[in-house]
């Protein structure tokens, strides 16, 4: 190895461990895919493929979970959104059959017009993966092309959004949101045409994350849709629960505007070790073994973890808190229903600061509210079925997605003492069937398809995260070199 060479190599492993360190709540967004990780993925895409109807279809089973409506147009949609982000081209027949059979349909159920919005957001900004390298490539690694990626790439999704989406997807996703917007209720979502008024939790995380998808890609949402959706999710909270030791919760515990100025900080601090790591170069001088890192290190663990760490309660969500026709299921607190109104809170939060729509009073309680029903997930904690503060509960694989969504929007990386990602990977690959699927059974929701679904989606982390921290590394092992962040 030749001088130039050693230098790379130092640098990297030094530019790297900062990364490390200051990333503690997004690193499952940042490690590379574990090949088992990635056949799975693969074996669960093939699986589903094989599913489509002649028609361009997909259809799912009316168990365990009953209702009095069939929604092959929403299970469609949900199947084209989880093969595209499971690495699908946008120009396989299955896609194209799939959108030919679903863009056609009248919009019915939030289900559905929220899954259309995000198939279509993932179709135009698909992004093809990074070809693998030879292996004399991956001897000698570009590393100069690499930390220039990491500091300068830009996030150009909204750019190529626009620039790909066809004139009438355009129209057709607009129409959707103004869809959802008008048929929101009182302050959340439920089935139209339910009667007494009621308001589910479930209908409402699908209508945030297509509404959020929308903010993301400038399409107009009016900022009291999510006034609502907060106003609901702070309110209708248990109002107490048993004390949780605490966890950093940073999408809770800092605004998203200070969580940009840190990304925004680590991408200056790697563009000035890259600066003095060239001008060392070019003069002959050996890098340090150390001392680079440590400012930059203490300085964003202060800021991203630092300041008071505020009490951390079990308090959780139902699936309908204001039940009108007495069903005891309805009211039962569950892991999958306190996930999505954590979800939800996450990103009403985001949109509300961004628009500067509530008071820090009021922030803070989202900011509570959302902290708690983090804390609920730690106290409750399980991977292998969907815990319930009473009883048992189905929804199992629906509640795992659920863990994924809250952990990459909130950046966070543990629950507790439990890293969500690793635990959730174990059960995913453990529970695996043999021709690919995923089925719960009577544990689940509506039987293998949507499972498989949520399947792919965990493990490919699919959620899009409400800030994004700097892609694109290269380590061979992983953002921590096979070691896992401090607790």
């Amino acid at each position: 190895m030749n001088r130039r060479t050693l230098l790379l190599a130092t640098f990297t492993v030094l530019a790297l461990a900062v990364l490390a360190s200051l990333c503690e709540p997004a690193f499952a967004q940042q490690e590379m895919e574990r090949e088992d990780i990635k056949q799975s993925i693969q074996k669960a895409v093939k699986w589903l493929q094989s599913q489509q109807a002649a028609d361009g279809s997909w259809d799912y089973q009316d168990q365990p979970f009953k209702l009095g409506i069939h929604m092959t147009d929403g299970c469609t949609c949900f199947v084209l959104f989880a093969l595209l982000k499971g690495g699908v081209l946008p120009n396989d027949p299955c896609i194209t059959k799939g959108f030919a059979y679903a863009r056609p349909k009248p919009f019915q159920h939030v289900y559905t017009v929220s899954c259309l919005i995000l198939a279509l957001e993932a179709l135009y900004t698909w992004e093809k993966p990074e070809p693998k390298k030879k292996e004399k490539e991956e001897a000698k690694p570009d590393i100069d092309k690499h930390i220039t990626e990491l500091v300068e790439k830009k996030d150009e999704t909204v750019k190529k959004f626009h620039k790909r989406v066809s004139p009438a997807d355009r129209k057709l996703m607009i129409e959707a949101v103004k869809w959802l917007v008008d048929h929101q209720e009182t302050n959340i979502w439920r089935y139209p045409g339910g009667s007494g008024g009621n308001e589910d939790c479930s209908n409402t995380q699908y209508a945030m994350l297509a509404l959020n998808a929308a903010r993301r890609l400038k399409i107009p949402v009016p900022i009291d849709v999510f006034k609502k959706v907060a106003d609901y999710c702070v309110k209708n909270q248990e109002k107490d629960g048993p004390e949780v030791e605490w966890f950093p919760v940073p999408g809770a515990d800092n605004s998203f505007a200070k969580l940009r100025k840190i990304q925004e900080l680590l991408k200056k601090e790697i563009r000035d070790l890259n600066r003095d790591y060239k001008r060392r170069v070019r003069k002959g001088e050996q890098p340090p073994a150390d001392g680079w890192t440590t400012t930059v290190v203490e300085d964003a663990q202060r800021k991203m973890y630092g300041g008071e760490k505020k009490k951390i309660r079990a308090r959780g969500w139902c699936y309908m808190f204001n039940d009108t026709e007495s069903q005891a299921w309805r009211l039962r607190i569950t892991g999958s229903m306190t996930t999505s109104g954590a979800a939800a809170l996450l990103i009403a939060k985001a949109a509300l600061e961004e628009e500067r729509a509530a008071d820090k009073a009021y922030m803070e309680k989202i900011n509570t509210a959302i902290r708690d029903g983090c804390g609920w997930l730690a106290h409750h904690w399980s991977t292998s079925r969907n815990p319930a503060g009473e009883g048992s509960s189905i929804h199992k694989c629906y509640y795992l997605y659920g863990l994924e969504r809250v952990g990459m929007l909130g950046l966070i990386p543990r629950f507790g003492k439990h890293f969500w990602y690793d635990e959730g990977v174990k059960e995913w690959l453990r529970t695996q069937k043999a021709d690919g699927s995923w089925d719960a059974g009577g544990a689940g929701t509506s039987g293998p398809v949507p499972d498989t679904c949520w399947g792919i989606l965990f493990l490919k982390r699919a959620t899009t995260p409400l800030v994004r921290i700097p892609e694109t590394i290269y380590t061979g092992e992983g953002l921590f070199g096979g070691q896992k962040p401090k607790k």
